[in-house]
């Protein structure tokens, strides 16, 4: 069965444009940020329930573990973001009936790691380290089907760092992708 599209073919336009300019706006250090105390875990609750719906009409299953606070310094326009591109990803490139798990984590070094783990299918060892750059896409026809400009993973690159953070992409024990992202924590 074919899944419908999140967004219109106009939309999509404006949201490529949009990741543009703002990747553009990254890569010279002017992508603007607004940092303020606020609770990672439940803005990552937040995103992941506006995507419920699309994960059932694909009866994609999401497992959910997280802490009840993870107060950090944040822009949670800018992280909000970060997980819409991220979950997005996942609803794109994960098989109807798959799998994705999201977890947070605090880290013996004081950090919180997010780890975003998507079920088959998933990309080549060689395409692991080029996933965050600007205009990648592991293979052309898999990217007709599902559109995205290979921006959005870029675009996360340069959020988490702006954050303090580290992101790598590995494969995940599920079959597809795994995403990590260690961010700063106890910031108080």
């Amino acid at each position: 069965p074919r899944s419908t599209p999140l967004y219109s073919s106009a939309a999509s336009d404006v949201y490529k444009r949009q990741d543009l300019h703002d990747l553009a706006l990254a890569d010279g250090g002017n992508l603007r940020y607004q940092f303020r105390l606020e609770d990672l875990s439940s803005l990552v609750e937040e995103v992941l329930d506006s995507y419920r719906g699309a994960f059932a009409q694909r009866d994609i299953t999401c497992k959910i573990t997280l802490p009840d606070q993870a107060v950090i310094q944040q822009d949670p326009v800018r992280l909000r973001q970060l997980l819409d591109n991220l979950f997005q990803n996942s609803l794109k490139y994960t098989a109807d009936g798959g799998e994705i798990a999201v977890s947070l984590n605090h880290q013996k070094d004081s950090t919180w790691q997010l780890t975003v783990d998507a079920s088959a299918p998933g990309v080549p060892a060689a395409a692991l380290p080029k996933l965050f750059a600007h205009l990648y896409r592991v293979e052309s026809s898999r990217n007709r089907r599902t559109g995205g400009a290979g921006l959005g993973l870029a675009i996360c690159l340069r959020i988490v760092e702006a954050h303090g953070g580290t992101l790598h992409a590995e494969h995940s024990p599920l079959g597809g992708v795994r995403i990590q992202i260690s961010l700063p924590g106890d910031a108080q």
